[in-house]
């Protein structure tokens, strides 16, 4: 049997007291006399354990902390326990730390049947040595306890035991406990995500640090002085620069003050609430509609309280990210189909339980390419398998459709969709969002929903500007006119500049780059260039799908318009030129 050194101190640990040349074999005993090589006394013989005074294991042991303490008295004629401590659900049983059965160590290294014994094997001799270091075995029993000095990675920082047992974050003393835990931040902070995060932001593409100096408006001025053509904003009809809607909600603060400080189901209910409420009632034709504080909390809402053990979400693979954050709150199983793929979802429906419930949740408009959902499709599947059909509208509401209702509206299906998320950012020059639905599913949200219970009510001037922003999107369908002309405006001249977009309809246009460095180059060009557009790379597409993401306004003129395509086809064309000696790089 191989036999382990023990660093000084570890045999404490196990009720040891060997010192750093004692070597022990791989059930903590003093190896026989002859096997013992290095340095050290050979330890085995009964007179040689009486010439040191006593067994071995009775001197002074370290504690975790490195320091020395005296060891406590043992009761004269008890026999000291043999072995390390182990588990009581070991497989093999044997000591443990205080009580429980203890392996009797028989004279001589023989067996119960005399013969010399060769240890332990297979997998009982695995999960002994698994426990003696203190790893954690399949079934997660058991904590990794580190040696006296040891270094472990994680969270990007050295996690170091020295000498003196303390534990140093670069450097830096920090508690330390019994065990050394893997840090829980690793993940967060090691993760691919960041990492590409900090890619685009040594390739100058991180958008976030790009400060405005006003208003979302057709030219707007940023922090380093210039007016750039504004291609990147999802203010859809204009309206965030509006005066009516500023004048709203300077109104509504000076009524209502700058917070509700509280959730709706407590004080955080104003006037301004109601009247939203009932007005994206009507404009959709609802029985209700339910404020939440962002439209990613519409879909959070709504989606994480419906569904039951044994009923099934069905949700397209590009969805919104908020929409497979709801599902997967739900107690339902989430079942994604390939996009916009009918056989994908056909296949789905066919496999549910005759009794399961099921629920179709898809975007009208998807927000990184501008392609809409085959909703009249869509909307005969759910029919065909008496499915429910969740549409996302946060794109769609104030571009498509005869009355700005969206891409259900367009398709004709409105009706037969049974609820519709939107988000207040777009259209609605407001931060917010709202589900529209029945009136028994809204209760339903106000009752069980976290986003709204636990959430404080949308704040009084984001609720007057969406109020005003949706009378006035109403009243002015000239509006809804002018943002479709010109996004097939931008659509042909990008075109015509040999940077020809995705297939789509509405504001968003999307002109494909490909890799990430590809995407970062091209946005660069084009903000150098005097045009502000995103860059979008995974995850918000698939991996080497990236896109430059540009989006049109009510108030863009036909001359920025153009000029603005010429600029980043030029940017895409000069990105792509570049991208072999940058790969070579």
């Amino acid at each position: 049997m191989a036999a382990h050194r023990h660093p000084v101190g570890a045999g404490a640990r196990h009720g040891l007291g060997h010192g750093a040349g004692d070597r022990v074999d791989h059930v903590g005993r003093a190896p026989r006399e002859g096997r013992c090589r290095g340095g050290g006394q050979q330890l085995g013989a009964p007179d040689r354990r009486r010439a040191r005074g006593g067994h071995p294991r009775l001197g002074a042991r370290r504690d975790l902390l490195g320091a020395p303490r005296p060891r406590r008295g043992r009761p004269a004629g008890r026999r000291p326990v043999r072995g390390p401590p182990v588990d009581r659900r070991h497989p093999r049983g044997g000591a443990t730390r205080r009580g429980g059965r203890r392996r009797r160590r028989r004279p001589g290294g023989r067996n119960r049947r005399g013969a010399r014994s060769r240890g332990l094997r297979g997998r009982h001799a695995r999960d002994r040595r698994r426990h003696r270091r203190r790893e954690p075995d399949r079934r997660g029993r058991g904590a990794r306890l580190a040696p006296r000095t040891a270094t472990a990675r994680g969270a990007g920082h050295a996690l170091t035991r020295s000498g003196n047992a303390r534990l140093t974050v670069d450097g830096v003393p920090q508690r330390l406990g019994l065990v050394l835990r893997r840090d829980p931040f690793a993940p967060l902070l090691e993760n691919s995500l960041a990492a590409l995060f900090r890619q685009h932001s040594r390739d100058g593409a991180a958008t976030h640090a790009v400060p405005t100096g006003g208003a979302p408006q057709p030219l707007t001025r940023y922090d380093d002085g210039r007016e750039r053509i504004n291609l990147g904003s999802n203010n859809y009809l204009g309206l965030a620069g509006d005066p009516r809607v500023i004048e709203a909600a300077v109104a509504a603060v000076r009524k209502y003050g700058s917070s509700t400080s509280g959730s709706r189901v407590l004080n955080g209910t104003t006037r301004l609430h109601l009247q939203l409420e009932d007005e994206l009632a009507d404009h959709y034709g609802a029985e209700a509609a339910v404020l939440t504080s962002s439209g990613i909390n519409a879909n959070v809402a709504l989606l994480s309280t419906i569904g039951g053990p044994g009923d099934v979400l069905l949700v397209d693979a590009h969805a919104h990210a908020s929409v497979h954050a709801g599902a997967a709150a739900s107690r339902g199983t989430v079942s994604r189909f390939r996009h916009n793929d009918l056989d994908s979802l056909t296949s789905r429906l066919q496999r549910l339980e005759e009794r399961a419930g099921a629920v179709v949740v898809v975007d009208g408009v998807y927000s990184m390419t501008g392609e809409l959902a085959p909703l009249a499709d869509i909307a005969a599947l759910c029919d065909r398998f008496s499915a429910r059909l969740v549409v996302d509208e946060a794109h769609g509401l104030g571009v498509l459709g005869a009355e700005g209702r969206g891409a259900a509206e367009q398709a004709g299906v409105l009706e037969r969709v049974d609820a519709v998320t939107i988000a207040f950012s777009k259209s609605l020059a407001s931060v917010g969002g709202a589900v529209m639905t029945s009136r028994a599913a809204a209760e339903g949200i106000r009752a069980a929903a976290l986003p709204y219970v636990f959430s404080a009510a949308n704040d009084p001037a984001s609720v007057g500007a969406a109020l005003t922003s949706l009378r006035i999107l109403r009243s002015e369908p000239e509006r809804m006119a002018r943002t479709r002309e010109n996004g097939e405006l931008l659509r042909r001249s990008l075109a015509a500049a040999g940077a020809a977009p995705l297939p789509g309809r509405g504001a968003v246009l999307a002109v494909p780059t490909g890799e990430e460095h590809v995407t970062a180059a091209a946005w660069r060009a084009a903000f150098d260039g005097g045009v502000y557009v995103n860059a979008v790379a995974y995850p918000a597409v698939p991996r080497g799908q990236g896109v430059l993401r540009l989006s049109v306004m009510a108030t863009h003129t036909e001359e920025q318009l153009r000029t603005a395509a010429g600029v980043v086809a030029a940017a895409v064309r000069a990105a792509f030129e570049d991208a072999p000696a940058r790969a070579v790089a």
